[in-house]
């Protein structure tokens, strides 16, 4: 951690630690490779030595700010499953597929796992929760069952304008499963891939074409389908990903179907996702969903014969290198709004950091140019121990 704040979150320590995997992937350097090490040390001391897992919150000399568990303890996960395949390094797999089995068998929520807010201990909801809906002393469902729980006390609600949720579906553990299974080849992991894809084809909404990831305590869909457009983006790209590695084809048509409604929410005069608030005015354009949209687009296009899905992949590529790069300084801007100058909207629509790290990090854009690079690249594979699992 640097900066004013001085702290750490295992949400942004462990995508920033992901995008320096992969660009160590991708441009080998002793550089890289010391930046990676140094940040993966920092991160394993973020451990909880007594009940395992990654503290939520902790300062420069890894002070205890947060103890909760999160769900995005999935980036300690994801970061470890990736450094772990690009380096060889059998220290971070080993400690990857520990932190995995505590996941799996403490934060479980119905056939999900790493949704929600939990105590130190893993085994209670944390007071508050994701949105105030958890449940202090509520423990994890039977694995596999869409088991309701019982009835809670009352709790905050969720902020303004959204829907009470109970349940959730973590697309980045999802995530996290699908890279520390490239990374090992286990079955193990395979087994908890396979059944939350089942539960996926469960839940899946057929009639709008997306899969819901909020739910109420009867484990009925709340929210706003086109609520949250990049998230139908990341979906389709990791359905793709999880057939590659060696699920059932009939996920590419749910993954499809997801990827087509995000495109109703696809701003053509622009050339990016959104743009226009509900009452036509316009609104922020954030730089996340509009790399989630040229991943997703690229994923169909070169490995599904989607090749319509091309005008939108360049046309959100160029809008992406005229509003939100920096030529001058480098980096990303964080946002754009259609017919304003960025000068004329302050200092913030200059910045290129987040107090808590993660927001404006690397981890969408390397995310979108890692799988660029992997999925035109005629060399590339399947990390070897998935592939020959798969075999």
């Amino acid at each position: 951690p640097w900066g004013t704040q001085r702290e750490a979150s295992v949400n942004g320590q462990g995508r920033q630690l992901y995008s320096m995997a992969v660009a160590y992937e991708m441009a080998p350097s002793a550089d890289y490779l010391a930046a990676l090490t140094r940040g993966m040390d920092f991160l394993q001391k973020m451990r909880d030595p007594e009940f395992g897992g990654y503290y939520d919150r902790v300062g420069p000399s890894h002070e205890i700010i947060r103890d909760n568990k999160t769900g995005f303890s999935s980036f300690a996960l994801y970061s470890l499953s990736e450094a772990g395949r690009v380096t060889g390094e059998r220290r971070y797999i080993d400690a990857a597929m520990i932190f995995f089995r505590e996941m799996r068998d403490k934060m479980r929520d119905g056939p999900f796992i790493g949704s929600g807010s939990f105590t130190r201990d893993f085994m209670r909801r944390a007071p508050g929760g994701m949105f105030g809906g958890a449940r202090p002393g509520a423990a994890p469902g039977p694995a596999g069952q869409l088991t309701p729980p019982a009835a809670r006390p009352p709790a905050a609600g969720p902020p303004s304008g959204m829907a009470a949720r109970r349940h959730g579906i973590n697309l980045h553990v999802f995530e996290a499963l699908l890279s520390l299974y490239d990374a090992t080849g286990s079955e193990e992991v395979w087994y908890e891939i396979a059944q939350q894809l089942k539960a996926i084809e469960r839940l899946y909404d057929y009639q709008i074409g997306y899969l819901p990831e909020s739910y109420d305590e009867d484990w009925k869909p709340v929210g706003n389908p086109r609520g949250n457009p990049g998230h139908l983006f990341e979906w389709a790209s990791l359905l793709s990903r999880a057939v590659e590695l060696g699920a059932d084809p009939k996920f590419i048509e749910l993954g499809s179907r997801s990827l087509d409604l995000g495109l109703q929410s696809y701003n053509e005069s622009v050339g990016g996702l959104g743009g226009v608030a509900p009452d036509g005015t316009p609104a922020r354009m954030l730089w996340w969903p509009q790399c989630e949209v040229v991943k997703a687009t690229a994923n169909y296009a070169i490995l599904h014969g989607r090749s319509e899905l091309w005008p939108y992949h360049h046309k959100t590529l160029e809008f992406l290198k005229r509003e939100y790069f920096d030529p001058e300084h480098g980096g990303w801007f964080p946002d754009y709004v259609p017919g304003q100058p960025r000068a004329e909207r302050g200092e913030k629509a200059f910045y290129k950091g987040s107090v808590d790290g993660p927001e404006w990090g690397a981890y969408h854009q390397m995310s979108m140019f890692h799988d660029l690079w992997r999925i035109s690249s005629p060399t590339y594979a399947p990390g070897p121990k998935a592939t020959a699992a798969r075999r």
